[in-house]
């Protein structure tokens, strides 16, 4: 009989910001769907109504490949900076 490894989930703090262009998309939503991530929002600043980006802080925890492929996601997509990458 195989066992099974199973893998520690990992947990990362970062900071996203959201250029305005983007404000209307499901930026947290796509996180969770395609990489199978816990979110837990810190603080955030994003209003509709306004020309200036916006932000989440955020705590992202899941599989440490799933969590890295998120983070090379956002870096490349639509989420500018992240910060505090600690896996």
């Amino acid at each position: 009989m195989f066992q099974s490894k199973s893998v520690e989930p990992a947990s990362v703090q970062s900071r996203i910001l959201v250029p305005q262009r983007y404000h209307r998309q499901p930026v947290i939503s796509r996180l969770v769907s395609r990489y199978g991530l816990t979110v837990n929002i810190k603080a955030a600043s994003l209003t509709s109504d306004s020309d200036s980006d916006g932000w989440f802080d955020l705590e992202l925890s899941g599989n440490p490949q799933k969590l890295t492929n998120s983070l090379s996601y956002g870096s490349c997509q639509l989420l500018v900076m992240m910060k505090g990458y600690a896996l």
